[in-house]
């Protein structure tokens, strides 16, 4: 009876090191690493320049998930080195200092619609 349990554990043992082994391997192959953590430098999908190997994150989802931006072409790249950009949401930034109308739209956010209603009243008189 105890030869046998040994027998069973052993097999248990052995199949789930392998388990394991395929899961290291398929990890390491895909170039993410162990952990997920990508040592290696890649080029940019798009322009092919080279990241640097210590990155500075423009965001805060850079910063806690990793990933790059192109110095170049401005290319979103998660740890991987795959193009996000389509997927990444960037703010909406229309002030411009050349730009008059967002300079006119921000001021008119800005003001209360009691300020606005007094406005249109003087500029009918």
């Amino acid at each position: 009876m105890l030869e046998i349990f040994l027998i069973l554990l052993f097999l248990v043992g052995l199949s789930s090191g392998i388990v394991l082994l395929k899961v290291a391997w398929t990890k390491m192959k895909s170039g993410a690493g162990l952990l997920g953590v990508r040592l290696r430098r890649f080029d940019c999908p798009n322009c092919g320049v080279r990241t640097p190997f210590a990155r500075r994150p423009n965001s805060l989802r850079q910063a806690l998930w990793g990933g790059w931006t192109c110095s170049e072409c401005g290319t979103e790249m998660d740890k991987l080195g795959t193009d996000i950009s389509a997927s990444v949401q960037r703010p909406k930034r229309s002030f411009d200092l050349k730009d008059r109308s967002a300079e006119s739209e921000s001021r008119e956010i800005e003001r209360s619609p009691l300020e606005r209603v007094f406005d249109a009243n003087e500029s009918e008189e």
